[in-house]
């Protein structure tokens, strides 16, 4: 019943204003210590970082839900490398946890490389730019550690995100490093 309840907020958080299910942050992030629990839970922390709002708001929401922390805490544990002595049930709880990372990577990935290449234009605090620098390196850190996985859907969103990724440098090829 609770995992209903996470997947119904997470869709409720979508649609309506984010003041409505600030004071629920802790119990999501609770849920995502449980394993039977994370994914719709993850489900709720990426539906809050990705509502629309202005870059400067979208930044301070990253930060402040500890979405960043929570992403670089995901490893694989029996998605990755499975065994016929695994509990199916244990495993397909994984592989919808890392969907529910993959899809949180592509949707606040998407908006990241909105600001690419421009970012120290349009965010005007100091801090603000590093926060956004931060936040695209570890989107596309955890990004590459999940296209290690050969579940499609984990790989699907983060090929995706990468492919934004690559549209953005052949649009402005002055990024590229050389």
């Amino acid at each position: 019943m609770v995992k209903h309840t996470l997947r119904v907020l997470s869709q409720l958080i979508d649609w309506n204003e984010l003041k409505y299910f600030g004071n629920l942050l802790s119990f999501f992030k609770e849920f995502i210590k449980m394993k039977k629990l994370r994914s719709p839970a993850f489900d709720c922390l990426g539906s809050i970082v990705g509502k629309g709002m202005s870059e400067e708001e979208k930044i301070q929401v990253i930060i402040q839900t500890g979405f960043i922390e929570e992403v670089s805490k995901v490893e694989f544990e029996k998605a990755k490398d499975r065994t016929e002595d695994d509990d199916l049930e244990e495993v397909d709880e994984e592989e919808k946890f890392l969907s529910s990372i993959s899809e949180a990577i592509l949707r606040v990935g998407k908006w990241s490389l909105q600001l690419y290449g421009q970012h120290t234009r349009i965010l005007q605090k100091e801090e603000d730019q590093k926060n956004y620098v931060v936040i695209l390196e570890h989107l596309l850190n955890k990004a590459m550690y999940l296209l290690d996985c050969d579940k499609p859907s984990i790989g699907r969103p983060v090929l995706e995100f990468f492919a934004h990724w690559v549209q953005i440098h052949a649009k402005q090829p002055e990024l590229t490093e050389d």
